[in-house]
C-alpha cells in the first residue's frame, strides 16, 4: 500500500490510525503543516520502505522505535523542528537505509556527531 498526500495543506498531529496500516510500504506526507512529535507507532510499520515527512513542523526527537523499520530505504525528515536522534543512539537495525535527509532542523551536530552517525549507517547517503 502507498499513501501520497504531499502538498495538501494538511495540519495537526498525525492520526493514530496511520499506525494500523500494517502493509504500508510508502508514506509521502511532505510539504504540509503537520505538528507535534513523530509518533512511535511508525516502528510497528515494519513493511515501510519510504517515509517522507519533510517540510512540516514536527518537533522533538526521532523516536527509538524508528530503528525497528528494517525495510526502510528512504527517510526524509528535513525542514522540520526536530532536535534529537534517539533512534540512532539505540541498536542499529537500519541496514537497508539508503537515504537519510535531516537538513534544516534544530539538531546541534558537531563534526564528531556527524561522523558517528555516518559510522552507524555506513552505506547510507546522509544529508544534513
Amino acid at each position: 500500500m502507498h499513501v501520497f498526500l504531499n502538498d495538501n495543506l494538511l495540519s495537526g498531529a498525525l492520526p493514530e490510525s496511520l499506525g494500523k496500516l500494517s502493509h504500508l510500504k510508502q508514506l509521502w506526507l511532505q510539504n504540509n503543516s503537520f505538528t507535534g512529535s513523530l509518533p512511535a507507532y511508525f516502528g510497528k510499520l515494519i513493511d515501510l520502505e519510504v517515509l517522507s515527512l519533510g517540510h512540516n513542523e514536527f518537533g522533538g526527537t526521532i523516536p527509538r522505535e524508528f530503528n525497528q523499520l528494517q525495510n526502510l530505504q528512504y527517510l526524509d525528515l528535513s525542514s522540520n523542528l526536530l532536535t534529537g536522534l534517539e533512534f540512532i543512539e539505540s541498536e542499529n537495525k537500519l541496514g537497508g537505509l539508503q537515504v537519510l535527509a535531516l537538513g534544516a532542523n534544530k539538531f546541534r551536530f558537531q563534526d564528531a556527531g556527524k561522523l558517528a552517525l555516518r559510522e552507524r549507517l555506513p552505506t547510507c547517503d546522509i544529508f544534513f
